[in-house]
């Protein structure tokens, strides 16, 4: 079976940034490489008080955090947390191979947006993104 053209897909993510926090380089590469079918820009960090800083200065330049659960210094879930605190309101996803703690609810509950779980494709991906940046159909 061939891979899905992105036009089978429904988030729109053209003109977008993204900012991705993974500690793993591997992971986090693939990530941005998955992002980026959907027309997101990302940035990676491996270090959350880096995303973070990046996210004080300029918050206004990134449309979407993708991070991983399981990140030095604290979870991805305290990392949302903290955004909210500091009244940043972008969309979260966070997403993680090994907590059965952690599911959608959980990560709404915490102030995310979106949950995934590792292993996820292309269309994980989009079933979680399409309600935060969805293709205009008629467009």
């Amino acid at each position: 079976a061939s891979a899905p053209s992105s036009g089978e897909f429904r988030t729109a993510g053209a003109g977008r940034r993204a900012l991705v926090l993974d500690d793993d380089p591997q992971s986090g590469a693939l990530l941005v490489d998955q992002l980026a079918v959907f027309g997101f820009v990302s940035e990676r960090f491996e270090r959350a008080e880096d995303a973070m800083q990046l996210l004080l200065d300029r918050s206004g330049d990134v449309d979407l955090v993708v991070t991983d659960q399981d990140i030095p210094g604290m979870t991805g879930t305290e990392f949302c947390q903290a955004l909210r605190q500091r009244d940043i309101d972008l969309p979260v996803v966070v997403y993680t191979g090994f907590s059965r703690d952690l599911n959608a609810d959980s990560v709404a509950e915490q102030g995310g947006n979106g949950f995934l779980s590792r292993p996820f494709g292309l269309r994980e991906l989009d079933d979680c993104l399409a309600g935060l940046f969805i293709a205009d159909p008629d467009a």
